[in-house]
């Protein structure tokens, strides 16, 4: 979250992220992949953000993990899944 920060003062939003599992959590993912799939799922939460604030919350449990990303728009908070090391977006 970090090469995020500057975006975020400059907008004046603030981010909270929040990682839950219930037990350890390890998934096979391409890094650079999901790397580039969480940026632009970020940075557009920040973009069209208008709520001045943005949760990003990871839930993992045994093969999955699920992340979270809203950002005060009604409606549209985008979930994305990685099971097994596929990643199903919704």
């Amino acid at each position: 979250m970090e090469k995020y920060t500057l975006i975020l003062k400059e907008n004046d939003i603030n981010c909270s992220v929040h990682f839950d599992a219930s037990e350890e959590c390890l998934v096979s993912v391409d890094k650079e992949g999901i790397d580039v799939v969480l940026d632009n799922l970020v940075t557009n939460a920040i973009k069209y953000s208008n709520g001045k604030r943005i949760d990003i919350t990871s839930t993992g449990v045994a093969d999955s993990v699920k992340f979270t990303i809203a950002n005060g728009v009604g409606g549209m908070e985008k979930i994305i899944w990685i099971v097994c090391g596929d990643l199903i977006m919704y």
